[in-house]
């Protein structure tokens, strides 16, 4: 079993320490980095301890939890640990969401290149029957292009799921452009240069260059990371 402990003051390093003397069966106990001093000291002290990077990493790691703050702390521990995870849920089902919505523009891009052979094709010299089978294949491809509309769910989608923070965003700079605002989203949702590559229908150096522009929009230093600061928001 792995034990967490957010909080580590006095009642906390007596509570570790008693479990470690009574030799009581932990596999692990897992200390939140608030009051480093008394973890570190408990670390050196005892093997089977871990200091972890936040209380959604004591969460995570943790079969149960001791909660060793005031009352009135404890309640919003819980409540920002609440909304994290929420929050990282939120972002990692607009990322599948992505990926699949990728998948058929990838698809669709394939099947307009089809589209473009078959106006390269002359069609003269086929008989009735071979030319009402050629217009029927190349119907059904494009009907399968125009009926997709995964793409257009996928915009409005991420409009309405972060409205608040697009507001807020627009709100702080108001000169931010509509596709500055769609890069911001997109860097919210940690996507790689060639997913956002691929939605905004440009090259990789383009990515970097509208990166390197919406970083200047937003007045950031060098050493301030862009989605950290777009996480802030």
């Amino acid at each position: 079993m792995k034990l967490g402990f957010i909080g580590v003051g006095k009642i906390a390093t007596s509570v570790v320490e008693g479990i470690f003397k009574a030799k009581i069966n932990i596999k692990e106990i897992i200390l939140s980095p608030k009051n480093k001093n008394n973890a570190r000291i408990l670390k050196k002290k005892f093997s089977r301890i871990e200091i972890a990077k936040s209380n959604q990493e004591v969460l995570d790691k943790s079969n149960w939890i001791v909660l060793s703050v005031t009352p009135k702390v404890g309640k919003q521990i819980l409540e920002k640990l609440k909304n994290d995870k929420l929050q990282l849920n939120l972002l990692a089902k607009d990322k599948e969401l992505v990926t699949n919505s990728l998948q058929v523009v990838k698809k669709n891009k394939i099947l307009n290149g089809i589209m473009q052979r078959l106006k390269d094709i002359d069609t003269s010299a086929f008989d009735e029957t071979n030319k009402f089978q050629f217009e029927k294949l190349r119907k059904s491809i494009l009907k399968e292009v125009n009926s997709d509309k995964s793409w257009k769910d996928l915009e409005k989608h991420i409009k309405n799921v972060h409205f608040e923070f697009l507001k807020r965003l627009k709100e702080k700079h108001p000169t931010i452009s509509p596709r500055e605002l769609d890069l911001s989203t997109y860097l919210l949702m940690n996507m790689s240069t060639k997913e956002i590559s691929e939605i905004m229908n440009i090259s990789g150096g383009g990515v970097e260059l509208a990166r390197y522009r919406l970083r200047k929009k937003l007045d950031l230093e060098k050493k301030e990371s862009l989605t950290g600061y777009l996480m802030r928001i």
